[in-house]
């Protein structure tokens, strides 16, 4: 008995608590698994949550008295796993706490060896589950069944199996005599019970396969037999799951002396900083040897520890409370009733969640699951009750969750069956009928002013301030090139509008002082007495593009002012300022309104003496650039969204299923129906493992402070100033169509689409290539084995509707027809370009292929490279249809209408072959009674594609020639001329 002093917490209050904290720490836990940050940093997550664990552990070992019920009444069955019951130890032995606790709570000699050998085997047990659980993280993409539901079934059989042992023995005891005339109805329950985790284990392998076409286009490597080797570390967890479960149960069952709580905690908590231990020794280890992975090891993000302090608090919490209950409740009913809640909720969850039309949900698997979980409960109830030692709690508690569940469960199942339904128009029909309303309305007011007068009134109106000095030679220039755009600059305001903020002078040095560090990666532009020269010192491998930028320049030079301009030689965007810092600064920006001081249409005198000199390139030593180069960048790319964003507030850690909350604000069904939504990253969590960009740049000397630095192609809330690519401009990727290589009108092109490259995305370190987006393009169109694929299709003869038909990942090519010719040219920026090779190919095809052959294709595919793609001009210029995934935008995006003059695809690549399958058409033979027929499962839309087609070539000869380039890097140069003049608030241009 505990000392008088002591006044430990009624039990039946500390059940009720314990049991209420229980069921909170699993639904918290449950319902947040998808977007938890837990499993972002797997190894960190475990050893941070094994570390406040242990020390709370050892802290509570010593209150462990006034929570533990020490008062159970023993029982005579021999079952350890029955609630309330005090047990036999098995015939093995070991300690029941730390120290090899003896009845009385004394400790044995340190020199005994054998007090170290149970503590040191469980720390090595445990820390070999958190390798098996990293493993399991990393690889997520190659999983199939949740194995994860086993675990009550194997618990069941072990304790039918200990039963039979002991109704078995051969010795005459007491208790054996017990056994002998209770033993049927033991063994009765205990069938009841492995029958049940049977019932209940198919039900949870039945659930991975709920949403029949969810799976990623994240590549589980074949080369390896990745997915064995996840199922094996799947299989290996749930084993020591097991084990870990049971030696629990033993302990607590066990109940050796007054102390066995306390002992039972400190033992606990040792282990547990134990494991702490052994993987920091490892980490030590690995920081000197894998450079590549030191800013991984040491440092994460601020929202990350919060997180994870909340969620190691929650298992914590479960851990203790799992040891208060565990006698009353007993090991396998407890496994099994959380078995159900999680299986339940999971099940509910996925059918009244709103799920896009082409998710696939199998209602015959939900119908199973359901009945198993009826079925299951009946059973699980009838066992429970056969053994008559629960209390009222337990059982009404029991009792009433499972009719919630198959509550909840009906009523989903019952909506799902009314709400299905198929599509009775096709998306895409919508989205290019949009498409031509939405250019339509935009040409409207592109051009609304119809002279000088008239540009400067539009002006004021849209932008609250005058135009800057100079914009009449502007106007004049534009004119005169026959600019299809006068008015409609607001990409240029808003790129352009948080620099207000920042004094002109600021600007000037902030120019000079990156422009004169050798390590910023950038070249300077001079800009003196009206003409433009590049400055000395720029690295000779990116000459090309200064001296680009310069003759560009050189057309309107005269009419510019004095300044320096700063150009990024990396191809990726670089200014990435949180959005707090940049709110700030656009809010401060924002022009008050037209003012009624003094106007002056000239610019301030002396402006050549204000700037600093550029040259030489290498004068300053400090940086204002931090290298974030071959690392994951998503924590710091993602702190342009607000705080409450998805971006920023969760995490879609998983690679196996399509994140559904990220495509659903920018698509229609299965297609992307906003352009420029589908490019903001602040919805869209998953993205930090499907671009390069995020996963592994191959350069990124990025700022978080606004800097002045002027880029070839940005991503949406990045703070960099797009102006036109040299690359374009001089015709780096030529369209030059010959009687080689002839451009054939739309319908006489091969009804195929093609697209070959290198692996210039990002750099690979470790299987990372496995969700960039050019290999899982190769992966999908040329080596999809496992992964099913969702098609819309025509259903059968019925001519008013449409269907997602779910197709095993060859069949687009090998059963229906549709041609695509994928290649990588080579494969490069990686440590493990072997495993990309042996499993995506790149044997050097593109040596074989003229640039110019791809107009003999009627579809051609773009995507990023390492920054925007340097093809898709060409594509536009030519009759073929592009197709164009990416996150980069460049300066003349926001003239480009989708779905009228190119075919957008989602990032994710699910929406790939159904847009393939609208514009190529689908038909195959199939045997008849009656013979081979011939089936259309999607007529082929080719007035559409030839539609989409000739809009694109024809408004990129209007609007995105050279001369466009000049007029909009003169206006860009202009306002930025004015930001940088210490009048910029008296500057303005009047007639």
């Amino acid at each position: 008995m505990a000392p008088s002093h002591r006044m430990p917490v009624p039990s039946g209050i500390t059940l009720w608590v314990s049991s209420s904290l229980f069921l909170f720490c699993i639904l918290t836990i449950t319902l947040s698994a998808d977007t938890n940050y837990l499993f972002d940093r797997p190894v960190h997550s475990a050893v941070f949550s094994c570390f406040i664990a242990g020390v709370s552990l050892l802290g509570l070992a010593k209150f462990a008295p006034y929570i533990f019920d020490h008062n159970l009444s023993p029982e005579n069955i021999d079952t350890i796993y029955l609630p309330e019951v005090t047990k036999q130890p098995l015939s093995w032995s070991y300690p029941t706490g730390f120290a090899f606790a003896n009845g009385n709570g004394g400790a044995k000699d340190f020199r005994d060896y054998k007090r170290w050998v149970l503590p040191f085997a469980v720390c090595v047990l445990l820390s070999i589950r958190v390798e098996l659980f990293r493993q399991a993280v990393l690889n997520d993409q190659c999983a199939s069944a949740k194995y994860e539901y086993a675990i009550p079934l194997l618990i069941s059989i072990f304790d039918y199996i200990r039963i039979l042992w002991k109704s078995c023995s051969h010795f005459e005891t007491p208790r054996r005599i017990a056994i002998s005339k209770t033993g049927y109805p033991i063994i009765n329950g205990s069938v009841l019970y492995l029958v049940s985790a049977a019932i209940l284990t198919l039900a949870g392998i039945a659930s991975s396969s709920i949403i029949i076409n969810r799976r990623s286009t994240y590549i589980c490597p074949t080369f390896n037999h990745g997915a064995f080797h996840t199922q094996i570390v799947k299989l290996a967890s749930i084993s020591l799951d097991t084990l870990f479960l049971i030696g629990a149960a033993e302990v607590v069952h066990r109940k050796q002396g007054k102390d066995w709580a306390k002992s039972t905690l400190q033992f606990s908590g040792t282990v547990l900083l134990g494991v702490v231990a052994l993987w920091v020794l490892v980490g030590i280890a690995a920081y000197p040897i894998q450079s590549e992975y030191r800013r991984y090891l040491v440092f994460a993000t601020l929202k990350y520890y919060h997180v994870v302090l909340f969620q190691a608090v929650l298992l914590t919490l479960l851990f203790i409370t799992f040891l208060i209950i565990l006698p009353r409740f007993g090991l396998l009913d407890l496994s099994l009733f959380v078995s159900f809640l999680v299986l339940g909720l999971t099940l509910t969850r996925s059918m009244i969640v709103e799920i896009p039309p082409f998710i696939q949900i199998s209602i015959s698997t939900v119908t199973f699951i359901f009945f198993a979980l009826t079925v299951a409960s009946s059973l699980f109830l009838s066992a429970s009750a056969i053994f008559e030692v629960e209390s009222k709690f337990t059982q009404t508690m029991k009792l009433w969750s499972f009719k919630m569940l198959l509550v909840l469960c009906a009523g989903g199942l019952l909506s799902m069956l009314i709400l299905k339904s198929q599509s009775q128009i096709l998306p895409i029909d919508v989205l290019i009928r949009d498409g031509k309303s939405r250019h339509d309305l935009y040409l409207t007011q592109a051009k609304v002013s119809q002279d000088l007068e008239g540009a400067i009134l539009e002006y004021k109106r849209r932008y609250k301030q005058y135009p800057p000095p100079g914009f009449d030679k502007w106007y004049e220039f534009a004119t005169s090139r026959n600019s299809q755009f006068i008015d409609d600059f607001d990409q240029i305001f808003s790129n352009l509008l948080p620099f207000r903020a920042i004094s002109p002078r600021n600007l000037r040095q902030l120019t000079h002082r990156i422009a004169t560090n050798p390590s910023s990666d950038v070249g300077a532009i001079r800009i003196r007495n009206g003409s433009a020269r590049n400055q000395e010192g720029i690295k000779p491998t990116h000459a090309w593009m200064i001296n680009a930028a310069v003759h560009m320049i050189n057309g309107f030079a005269e009419h510019l002012p004095d300044m320096d301009i700063l150009l990024n030689l990396n191809d990726e965007p670089r200014i990435a300022v949180p959005y707090d810092v940049m709110s700030d600064l656009r809010i401060l920006a924002e022009p008050i309104g037209l003012t009624e001081s003094p106007i002056t249409n000239n610019w301030s005198e002396n402006r050549d003496s204000e700037w600093d000199p550029i040259e030489p390139a290498d004068m300053t030593r400090g940086t204002l650039f931090t290298d974030y180069a071959i690392s994951n960048i998503w924590d710091i790319a993602n702190q342009i969204c607000p705080p409450s964003s998805k971006s920023r507030s969760t995490r879609a850690w998983s690679h196996h299923d399509l994140c559904l909350d990220c495509l659903k604000p920018h698509s229609l069904e299965q297609f992307v129906s906003d352009w420029e939504l589908a490019g903001d990253i602040c919805h869209q969590p998953d993205l930090g493992h499907l671009h390069g960009f995020f996963i592994g740049p191959a350069s990124w000397k990025m700022s978080q402070q606004l800097l002045p630095l002027f880029s070839q192609s940005s991503i949406r809330g990045f703070g960099d100033i797009m102006f036109p690519s040299p690359w374009n401009y001089i015709d780096k990727v030529k369209y030059e169509p010959s009687f080689e290589y002839p451009d054939a009108p739309y319908l006489e092109k091969k009804n195929a689409l093609f697209w070959i490259g290198s692996t210039s995305e990002g750099i690979s370190v470790d299987g990372e290539w496995q969700g960039m987006t050019r290999q899982r393009f190769t992966h999908l169109v040329n080596n999809n084995t496992a992964n099913p694929v969702t098609i819309l299709t025509h259903p059968g003869s019925d001519k008013k509707g449409y269907k997602y038909q779910v197709q095993d990942g060859s069949a687009p090519g090998e059963r229906l027809g549709l041609q695509a010719n994928v290649h990588l040219s080579d494969v490069v920026r990686c440590d493990d370009c072997q495993a990309q090779r042996k499993e995506l190919g790149g044997s050097g095809a593109a040596e074989l292929i003229d640039f110019q052959g791809h107009w003999q294709y009627r579809y051609l595919f773009d995507m990023d490279g390492a920054g925007f793609s340097g093809r898709f001009h060409a594509f536009l210029q030519s009759h073929s249809l592009p197709f164009k995934t990416g996150l980069f935008r460049q300066w003349f995006d926001s003239r480009l209408t989708p779905w009228r003059h190119f075919v957008p695809q989602d990032i994710r690549l699910h929406d790939f072959w159904s847009t393939l399958a609208y514009f190529a058409g689908i038909s195959i033979t199939q045997d008849t009674s009656g013979g081979p027929k011939k089936v259309v499962l999607m007529e082929a839309h080719d007035n559409e594609g030839s539609y989409i087609a000739e809009q694109g070539r024809e408004w990129a000869q209007r609007s995105l020639r050279k001369e466009d380039m000049e007029i909009y890097f003169f206006r860009l140069l202009l306002e930025w001329g004015r930001l940088t003049d210490d009048q910029r608030d008296q500057l303005g241009f009047q007639l």
